[in-house]
């Protein structure tokens, strides 16, 4: 990416590192062109849609627990995926629950994989995946992203006449953003630091305390209120590590050059009644939107499967007239 805007978009390294600091782009320059193309043409369509952002209230969990409150017994919150074993056309899915010894099993026609791509190298495969499939799960690069929240008692920022909207700065935390309403216990949460690729990778190494203590400094500099005061009205904190979420082992798939080309194929591609869907097998990566476009298109495919194959069945059942 770099490469281009100075070689074909003729841009001095000083308007190179303005667009890198601004927009985000310097931790990720080693990325693909196109990856990076693709990902600012659908922030620019999303950003600029008239009908703006809905927001859950109450956090994005309340989305898979409504699902999970509306088919009791079909949805298991908390469990990993062992195992998938397909003999003809049954296939039987082996997982885990929390605190239990041994896995407990699943029977089905097809099966959904929606896991990312290197949590799903974690999942055993019989027959095995084919070898495009495990060289695509195996190479593809995933992002790293951090995210530092803080529960304050006062809102601070209010005093700069801010509610809502972005700080950007080239100190490590780089993007705050800060709540546009009001919470009715008077509390205030701000995301003191989201960073993406090598600025996430900063905060990996460092302790809890000492990530909240780099983005009080930077917030103490940047509103100008003293680092006590901060410590002493925000004095709750949530920190996410995607790349050290056991879940997910990585934040999002961003391909390299040649990656698209390689790889988007056989990520999506079905191992026989195995689908797959996800933010990494579709475009662009990142976004809620492409996961969810993606398993659409992967249940449209099972669908068109199961009925070629009531097809099938039909011709090998003989038809009894009465």
């Amino acid at each position: 990416s770099q490469e281009f805007l100075i070689k074909e978009g003729y841009l001095s390294p000083g308007a190179v590192q303005m667009i890198g600091d601004l927009l985000n782009e310097d931790s990720g320059f080693h990325l693909s062109f196109l990856q990076s193309f693709l990902n600012s043409l659908m922030e620019f369509d999303i950003f600029s849609h008239e009908d703006g952002f809905d927001e859950l209230t109450g956090g994005f969990d309340q989305l898979p627990l409504a699902i999970h409150r509306s088919m009791p017994g079909v949805v298991h919150l908390n469990c990993t995926v062992e195992q998938i074993i397909t003999n003809g056309d049954r296939i039987r899915v082996y997982y885990r629950t929390p605190d239990t010894l041994s896995p407990s099993s699943v029977k089905a026609d097809y099966v959904l994989v929606t896991s990312s791509a290197k949590a799903t190298r974690l999942i055993q495969f019989m027959p095995p995946l084919s070898s495009s499939k495990a060289h695509a799960l195996r190479s593809i690069h995933y992002s790293t992203a951090t995210k530092v929240v803080l529960s304050c008692t006062e809102k601070f920022w209010e005093k700069d006449g801010i509610r809502g909207g972005p700080s950007v700065t080239d100190h490590p935390s780089r993007f705050i953003y800060y709540p546009n309403h009001n919470f009715s216990n008077g509390w205030g949460v701000i995301v003191a630091s989201y960073t993406w690729n090598d600025d996430a990778e900063f905060f990996v190494p460092l302790s809890d305390e000492k990530c909240i203590d780099v983005v009080m400094e930077d917030l103490a500099e940047i509103h100008q209120v003293s680092k006590k005061e901060l410590q002493y009205c925000c004095d709750k904190h949530v920190i996410q590590r995607w790349n050290l979420d056991k879940h997910s082992m990585g934040a999002y798939a961003s391909f390299t050059p040649y990656q698209f080309t390689d790889y988007s194929g056989p990520l999506f591609q079905k191992e026989g009644r195995v689908h797959f869907a996800g933010e990494h097998t579709a475009q662009p990566h990142a976004w809620i939107d492409t996961s969810m476009k993606s398993a659409v298109r992967a249940a449209r495919n099972i669908h068109r499967d199961s009925q070629e194959w009531l097809k099938q069945l039909e011709k090998k059942v003989p038809k009894v007239e009465l």
